[in-house]
């Protein structure tokens, strides 16, 4: 479900639209904001916080780029998503089912071709 985002999210979210549209092969649907997603992505969040331990959520539907900005309060979401845009660019078709299925998957939404949802939130 949609709903008005504020202006830092809304950004970052236009920011990766556009850097969606832009990938190579099939064109897909924008990325819109969901609440259920989003309420998952920020209590795993904040569990991470708190215990200070960052890793990909163990049961996960979804893919998920994590990104850390410190000290608490830092967080940029246009930052952190030009950030992960970057990181395309350490890909050059190579094979990826060689590495653990995190890092695989977290390759493969790269190139934007798995991506079905996104959100952003912060903890601290």
């Amino acid at each position: 479900m949609n709903m008005k985002l504020d202006v830092d999210k809304q950004a970052a979210l236009d920011l990766h639209n556009q850097a969606h549209r832009e990938a190579p092969g099939a064109q897909l649907l924008d990325l819109v904001w969901d609440n259920d997603l989003a309420g998952d992505a920020e209590a795993w969040a904040l569990q991470m916080a708190v215990t200070g331990y960052f890793k990909y959520f163990p049961q996960r539907e979804n893919g998920e780029n994590i990104a850390y900005f410190g000290p608490a309060g830092n967080c940029n979401y246009i930052a952190a998503t030009q950030a992960w845009i970057e990181e395309k660019q350490l890909y050059h078709g190579q094979v990826l089912t060689a590495k653990p299925r995190h890092e695989a998957e977290e390759d493969q939404q790269k190139q934007w071709g798995s991506l079905h949802g996104d959100y952003l939130t912060r903890s601290g």
